[in-house]
């Protein structure tokens, strides 16, 4: 558990949002709508997305624990976005899409302890 000011809370909250809402477009829209992300490998985005993810739903509800109040929550989503581009024509259901996802959660677990002692509070 971590203690952040009111305001941080709210920032996170903010960003949860933001953050869901980008990749959520950013997984069903054809890729030729954001060359940027044409560039990047898949799995280390899905890597990235998903640490940014963790950080700011941790952060956003700050007196729950991880694991699985907001972890197993984030796997659920990973999953459901795999399974909704398995009907969308121009994407395809990936199994290393759904590890990359945990691998983002994973590395951000890893990284709580250090956040902890540098994170604004």
């Amino acid at each position: 558990m971590i203690t952040l000011t009111p305001q941080l809370v709210s920032l996170s909250r903010i960003g949860l949002i933001v953050c869901l809402v980008i990749v959520t477009a950013l997984t069903v829209l054809p890729l030729q709508e954001f060359p940027p992300a044409e560039n990047i490998n898949d799995k280390v985005s899905h890597l990235l997305a998903f640490l940014a993810l963790a950080m700011v739903a941790d952060y956003s509800f700050p007196k729950s624990g991880f694991i699985i109040p907001k972890g197993l929550p984030l796997l659920a989503y990973g999953i459901g976005i795999e399974i909704v581009q398995s009907f969308i024509p121009y994407r395809s259901f990936s199994v290393l899409d759904m590890v990359a996802d945990a691998a983002g959660l994973l590395v951000y677990m890893l990284l709580i302890p250090v956040l902890n002692r540098i994170i604004i509070r």
